[in-house]
């Protein structure tokens, strides 16, 4: 991958059936059989998905956090647990998050807060709308 496109590096903490747990730093792919993160240095460490429980990433909600102004908000820390625990548990939802972490967020985000504030409401309110559904889906005494 050419280094003016490749994504940047993140920590990504790795679950394995065994109980280990493993953190590891770089840019982190999938396929349905294995996960991979390329070191900075150019080694590649890839990992069996038959091996591991879960995954998750030391990251931003890019977009949400533009929108509700903290990183450690309530909704973004919500959000944070649907990518990890519904996106990243399909193809397509690793997909998306690939391509989200890809530097498409990120950007997005930027754009946002620079030149399209005035979209920062109706955002919220799509985000928003995720946050509960997820969250009556988790716990479903929540309140919709």
């Amino acid at each position: 991958m050419a280094e003016e496109n490749k994504p940047p590096s993140r920590t990504h903490i790795l679950h394995f059936r065994d109980g280990t747990i493993k953190r590891e730093t770089g840019v982190l792919t999938t396929t349905d059989n294995w996960v991979t993160i390329e070191k900075d240095w150019g080694t590649d460490v890839s990992y069996n998905r038959d091996d591991i429980t879960k995954f998750e990433t030391e990251s931003s909600c890019f977009i949400a956090t533009a929108v509700y102004g903290d990183t450690n908000a309530p909704e973004v820390l919500t959000l944070r647990a649907l990518r990890d625990e519904v996106l990243n548990e399909s193809r397509l939802g690793r997909r998306v998050v690939d391509l989200y972490y890809s530097g498409l967020g990120e950007k997005a985000a930027n754009f946002i807060e620079d030149h399209a504030q005035f979209t920062m409401p109706a955002i919220r309110k799509g985000l928003d709308f995720l946050v509960r559904k997820y969250e009556s889906r988790k716990n479903p005494g929540y309140a919709v």
